[in-house]
This record gives C-alpha cells, structure tokens and sequence, in this order.
C-alpha cells in the first residue's frame, strides 16, 4: 500500500536549501563525457582504442560520484520490495551471463546496453527529496538543449548524409530527448526556460520528421500529447479556459496537417516514403526463430543472443540485442524480468499520478507511462539520457514527500528559490 503520509499534515522541511553535492555534478558531467563520444563517432572517423578510452573515463566519473552522491534509503515499503525483486534478479541475469573474459568486460563499459541497466535504478538515490538536485537537473537538461541547437546548426547539411542521419539519432537521443520532460514541467520553468524549451522542442520535433527517423518522431509527438493532455485535464480547471484550449489546438494541429501535406513531396519526402516501410521483420522473425520456452521465462543472461546472420552487415551472426525495448529485456532476462521492470512502472505510474497534491508528479508518472509505450518500437535498457530519466521520473514518483507537495510551493522553489515546507 502507498504510504499514508502523502496528504496528512506533517512538520517536516524538505531539503530544498542543501546545496547541490560536488558528486551530482560530476555524474552528469560524466554521462554527458560518455556520451559525447558516442555521438563524435558516428560523425568523425576515431579509432576503437580512443573510443573506448574516454568512455571508460566517463565510466569512472559516473561510478566514482554515484558511489559518494548515493544514500539508500526507501520511504515506500511497496516500491522496496519491488525494487529489491528487480535488483536480485538482474543480478542472476548478469551472473548467468559472466565470466572472466576480456571481451565481456569490454562489452561491459563499451556497450551501453550490455551491463549498465542493472545499475542504473539506483540513480533515483542521488536526489534525496533535494529540490535544489532536481533544479540543478532542470538547468543541465537545459545546457544539453543549447548543445543541440548549437550542433544541429553547425551539422545541419551534413545530417542529410546517411552518416548524419546516425549522428543525428545520437545527438538527440542524449541531447534533445530530455526536452520531454521540461515540456511536462512546463508549469514550473520561468518565462524565459519556457521560451527556450518550446524552442527546442519545435527544432526537435521538426527535424525529426525532415530526416525521416519515426521513432524520435513519435517520441515528441507523444511529449506534446501527454503535455497537452496534462494541461487540459489538471492545469485548465475552468471551463472557459478549456474551450478556448482546445479551439487553439485544433487551430495548430490543422496549420500542422495543412504543412505537412503541402510539404510531403519535399521537405517531408523522406518521412513520408518510410511510414510503409518495415526495416524490423526479418529480424523479429529470426529472434522468435531462435528463442527456446524455456528462454521465454527467464531469459539468457547477461550475454545472451540471438542468431541473426547478415542483419548488422558484417561478418558476426549473432547479435546481443533486439531494436524493439521489450524483447532485448526478454533476451537477458526473460518474462521474469520485464514483469518485475512493468510492476515498478506502474505502481510508480499509481502513486505519481493519483496519490499527488502536484502535477510535477503527474507529468513524471506520464513520462513513465510513456515510456512502457515506447519499449515497443524502441525503449532500451541503455546508458543514456532518455533511460536515466525514466528512473529519476520512477523516483519522483514513490517519493511521499514530493507528491505532498502544492504546485504553488514548487512553482515559487524553482522560479524563485523560496523554501518548501510539507504540510
């Protein structure tokens, strides 16, 4: 059951004043270190020795803060159990999959969807109830959209290669998909943040669509309509203010149909040709092919594959993962495993969005609930942004203190840096 401290009345000060830890810093610093040169190497020619050197530097960044920046400590026995049910499994998956061998240890640091999604949930221990850590994570999702719009116009006609089209996808992947989350605390940025998101969100999701990846498409287009449909349900409480929110939207959505279909045979050409096309079935039909019952239930472990020959272009037949989110969860780890990831989802989706005074908790849980939609098309378990953010949303979520908090108090903390107090 969710903690009945979420709407009763208590004496306690959430920390709001502490200042943000030198290792929060670090982390994301380290990530955005990691990053960097994942996205440099589909654009530049870097050897592998290089490429993996300065990603075990990031590596050691994000460990070396996380071990000093993270107290464990649960205030929701539900999401405690649930946490170390998940925990303890992933630890079998990997421990079936380990062994002492070079190449899995590279594999380790180098792939970021090989060993770094056991160790990620614990990132939601970073942020303590702090809202200054949350207003520092608001500020660097904001610094990584200024890299975006920086690079994407710095790059703009050499994305139009097929090299530019992969260096696209990792730009926003790990610079511009956080905008979804600024987008659904819209409510709680200051004038100019507000400005500055819409802006990157526009570019985004306009960009997507020129260079015909469908996958970023329907990740933003999905932001907006979750943004849209916070606004209007919990946000618009009059219905004056509805009935003109929806004449306005329906005003934007028929310029941007109107656009859209006036610009397909050119702007849009290489998105319209690709909503037909299916580039995923043959290797669905292989991985189904090479799944046995029994690796249905609990997977392969941390090194399980698939034998797809040909699919990757080169000469290895076998592959590690699968493009659709839900199936690479069920190659390492089984049914077992993307049941115990869904019951922490949803009961962070329960808490976050019904039991909240806030709808900075709502759009969290959304981001959440989204999230589970796109483990669909994509959705990896993987050392990015995009799957950090869904834990820090599932940490929000189960927080008792931050779901008890107004929207007024929140909205004055992160505009004007006034002191929250609970009850």
């Amino acid at each position: 059951m969710l903690n009945k401290q979420t709407h009763q009345n208590t004496t306690q000060n959430i920390d709001t004043n502490n200042l943000v830890s030198k290792y929060f810093h670090w982390f994301w610093w380290g990530l955005l270190f990691y990053s960097a040169i994942t996205i440099a190497s589909t654009f530049f020619k870097i050897d592998s020795f290089t490429e993996n050197s300065v990603k075990l530097v990031g590596t050691l960044i994000m460990f070396y803060s996380s071990f000093h920046a993270i107290r464990i400590k649960f205030e929701d026995k539900t999401f405690k159990v649930l946490f170390w049910l998940y925990i303890i499994w992933q630890l079998v998956v990997v421990a079936r999959g380990f062994a002492f061998d070079y190449e899995i240890f590279i594999l380790m640091y180098v792939d970021d969807g090989y060993f770094f999604y056991v160790v990620i949930p614990f990132i939601i221990f970073m942020f303590a109830d702090n809202l200054a850590n949350y207003k520092y994570l608001i500020d660097f999702l904001f610094k990584l959209g200024y890299i975006f719009l920086f690079l994407i116009t710095l790059t703009i006609f050499d994305i139009l290669s097929v090299r530019g089209h992969n260096f696209f996808d990792n730009m926003v992947v790990t610079l511009s998909i956080p905008v979804g989350f600024l987008i659904l605390s819209y409510f709680y940025l200051d004038d100019k943040q507000k400005k500055i998101a819409a802006l990157i969100f526009i570019v985004s999701i306009l960009a997507s669509f020129i260079y015909a990846r469908r996958n970023l498409a329907f990740s933003f287009a999905g932001f907006l309509g979750l943004a849209i449909f916070l606004h209007f349900i919990y946000y618009s409480q009059k219905t004056d203010k509805k009935l003109i929110f929806v004449i306005l939207l329906a005003l934007v959505a028929g310029f941007g149909f109107l656009v859209y279909d006036m610009a397909k045979e050119t702007m849009f050409s290489g998105f319209e040709k690709r909503l037909t096309v299916n580039t995923r079935e043959e290797v669905t039909i292989m991985y189904f092919q090479d799944m046995e019952p029994q690796d249905w239930v609990i997977g392969k472990g941390m090194n399980g594959t698939y034998y797809a020959p040909g699919i990757d272009g080169d000469n290895s037949e076998y592959r590690h993962s699968i493009e659709t989110g839900f199936l690479t969860v069920i190659l390492k780890g089984g049914i077992v495993s993307l049941a115990l990831f869904w019951s922490i989802c949803f009961y962070a989706i329960y808490a976050g969005y019904f039991k909240t005074k806030n709808g900075f908790t709502k759009g969290a849980a959304l981001l959440v609930f989204f999230w589970l939609l796109e483990m669909y098309p994509s959705g990896q378990l993987a050392l990015n942004i995009r799957y950090i953010m869904v834990w820090v949303c599932i940490g929000i979520c189960v927080s008792p203190k931050l779901r008890a908090i107004s929207d007024s108090e929140l909205k004055n903390y992160f505009c004007d840096g006034k002191k929250v107090k609970i009850g």
